[in-house]
């Protein structure tokens, strides 16, 4: 016996969120710092040499995003941050 089914399928929107770690002067880069976002996916990262870091693939949402010192003390939180389809 053949038969079809027709199926309909919704790709979610993904994007990158992604920044710079500065110290408190504002302008030192900081390396190894741990990042988290959390939103409709969580994710962790540390950044880079030149205090950078990026999450890719990122469902679309809001998000709030922490970053956390060596010695796991929270030093910067920002809610609210938007991800709009295909966003930046």
């Amino acid at each position: 016996m053949n038969g079809s089914t027709s199926v309909t399928v919704q790709v979610e929107g993904v994007g990158t969120i992604q920044g710079q770690v500065l110290g408190p002067d504002g302008a030192m880069p900081q390396p190894n710092v741990v990042v988290r976002i959390f939103g409709p996916k969580s994710q962790q990262a540390f950044s880079a040499n030149d205090g950078s870091f990026q999450f890719t693939n990122v469902r679309t949402g809001t998000y709030s995003l922490d970053s956390i010192d060596n010695n796991g003390i929270l030093r910067a939180r920002q809610a609210g941050l938007v991800l709009a389809s295909g966003g930046r």
